[in-house]
């Protein structure tokens, strides 16, 4: 007849099976801390069999840096009287091997209330324990991240703030830049630019240093420094580590941008000024050149705004062709902002054939890619044939994951075959090279 309840108590042997096989550490420890009992899982955590842990002190399997603490913290369990605990220490095992273990104990005592064995079930946490060590270090670096990030953050306000001017963007660099630092609280900074020097209150060169030379157009202008005060670990460049070197490039960068657009709207207001005076002092007899002046100023507009197209130019290179040179790396938004253009330029020169090179550009993203298939296929739909030279291993790549059919794209190696390919196509017939001549069909 099925049984559908346990009707005998489970022997003994049951129970010390279950001892046996657990991976938990379990033992019986008398009141002079020699060992009663140990399961198997002894032989993993100290490297002894079972035998040999017998009467051997508990504590002599703690880790050294540990033993005195677990000894004086068991004096003050047993003072203060406890039933149970719960504690964390190391084992250190007779391979070498250091071993985390949690503990759980209990506090047998007889009638008198005298302590007569503490039994304790240990847990390895080893893993857990290496785990919270690696999080905490990732933690660290993104706290470093966070700083730096911040540093670079709270400099871009500052040289952004409207109307502000070199001594006011050098003073408050000098002051906030330390934050973005691994030791703080001991960094200090120093900018000398233009022969001027800027510190903050406090300020100490010491033989613990970092600079950075600011540059505009190849030529230096000043530098920026970091000091700390005291000696700290070395790391990659003296105390300082890679990321920190990589900061101070960037506010380098960041500084000598700054002074470059500061410098520039100084000369052009000067000129402005001057320019100003001198149609003040000469209205009454220059009035007919006012007109002239307006498209001067209108003039110099239009010519910013070009300067401005300039980075991603639209050339009508012949009748019928034009060309779009590509530099540099390509985001959604300037790839956009060219293709619009091109599109444009397209349309108003009519040409039959657009030649877009990409020699220049490391890579591109996916999005970007996109953009480049929708606009060739969008130059197509207005009648005109579009060539792509220079294309690189990784960008043919990224091209050919998008999943569309290319083979109705022309591609070509380089710009000169490009070229080639394209005035044949217009009915030109080059000659020698074509450097040497080329004929214009009749």
């Amino acid at each position: 007849m099925p049984c559908n309840s346990i009707t005998a108590p489970l022997g003994e042997g049951f129970y010390r099976e279950i001892v046996e096989q657990t991976e938990d550490l379990i033992t019986i420890v008398d009141r002079e801390g020699k060992i009663l009992f140990v399961n198997k899982a002894a032989e993993k955590v100290y490297g002894h069999s079972q035998e040999e842990c017998i009467d051997k002190p508990v504590f002599s399997f703690i880790h050294p840096d540990d033993s005195r603490k677990t000894q004086e913290a068991f004096q003050d369990w047993l003072a203060r009287g406890l039933d149970s605990t719960t504690f964390e220490n190391r084992q250190l095992s007779a391979t070498g091997r250091v071993i985390h273990m949690y503990w759980t104990i209990s506090f047998i005592r007889d009638d008198r209330g005298e302590l007569k064995t503490v039994k304790g079930i240990a847990r390895d946490i080893t893993q857990l324990k290496e785990m919270e060590s690696q999080l905490k270090q990732k933690s660290s670096e993104l706290n470093k991240r966070v700083k730096e990030l911040t540093c670079l953050y709270r400099l871009a306000e500052v040289v952004e703030e409207p109307g502000t001017d070199i001594p006011t963007i050098m003073t408050k660099a000098v002051q906030l830049l330390p934050s973005g630092w691994k030791y703080s609280n001991i960094a200090s900074a120093r900018i000398v630019i233009e022969g001027r020097e800027y510190i903050a209150p406090g300020f100490n060169p010491s033989p613990w240093r970092i600079s950075r030379r600011l540059m505009v157009n190849k030529e230096e202008i000043g530098e920026v420094e970091i000091y700390y005060h005291e000696k700290m670990p070395d790391a990659d460049e003296g105390p300082f580590s890679k990321d920190e070197r990589s900061l101070i490039n960037a506010i380098a960068e960041r500084l000598s941008r700054a002074w470059d657009r500061i410098r520039t709207q100084k000369l052009l207001k000067e000129h402005k000024d001057s320019l100003e005076e001198l149609v003040a002092q000469r209205t009454a007899e220059l009035e007919h050149k006012i007109n002239e002046i307006e498209e001067r100023e209108e003039t110099i507009t239009q010519q910013a705004v070009e300067i401005m197209e300039l980075s991603t130019p639209v050339i009508q290179a012949w009748e019928g062709l034009v060309v779009v040179p590509m530099i540099g790396i390509l985001d959604s938004q300037r790839t956009q902002q060219l293709l619009d253009r091109f599109l444009e330029q397209v349309v108003e020169t009519k040409a039959s054939i657009a030649l877009m090179d990409i020699t220049g550009v490391p890579t591109i993203d996916t999005q970007t890619a996109h953009h480049l298939i929708e606009a060739v296929t969008s130059a197509r739909l207005l009648g005109t044939r579009v060539i792509i030279t220079g294309v690189r291993a990784s960008i043919a790549q990224t091209l050919v994951q998008l999943g569309v059919d290319l083979s109705w794209i022309e591609t070509n190696s380089s710009l000169i075959s490009g070229m080639r390919s394209a005035f044949r196509q217009l009915g030109y017939r080059i000659s020698g090279g074509m450097s040497s001549g080329m004929e214009v069909p009749q």
